[in-house]
């Protein structure tokens, strides 16, 4: 009796989650494979880092900048651009209040590039390069 109850409720949990399963075809945003360049004072960005941001809540993508090149599949649509490079800090030393070592890494780009982004970008199928000439002014 007891066996019976439990395969008629394992029955029956089995058929609700499998009706629970939404639809498999879920849309996801359709990205593209995008590319530029980005310099600082002329100069190409040694070594950052580059994050494009739907305004729409979908994932934000990041690829590295290495010698001032970048590459990477951003959505469809407008984007906020935000680009960091970090570098040590000399100044900065001794522990925190858990005793761990400071981070002496700092943010070497200016925050209207970064934290309180102005760039963006409106990626398409027909404008795949976007360069970011950034100053330290």
């Amino acid at each position: 009796m007891m066996r019976t109850y439990q395969l008629s409720i394992f029955a029956l949990l089995t058929s609700v989650m499998l009706g629970c399963g939404g639809n498999s075809e879920t849309s996801e945003p359709e990205r593209i494979q995008i590319q530029g360049k980005v310099t600082l004072d002329g100069q190409p960005l040694d070594d950052g880092a580059i994050t494009f941001t739907p305004p729409d809540g979908a994932v934000p993508v990041t690829s590295p900048i290495k010698a001032g090149s970048y590459a990477v599949k951003a959505q469809v649509g407008s984007n906020k651009v935000s680009i960091s490079a970090f570098r040590v800090d000399p100044s900065i030393r001794g522990n925190d209040e858990y005793g761990r070592p400071k981070d002496n890494k700092v943010n070497y780009i200016l925050a209207k590039y970064n934290q309180a982004t102005t760039l963006t970008v409106e990626v398409t199928a027909s404008q795949l390069e976007f360069d970011f000439p950034l100053s330290k002014k």
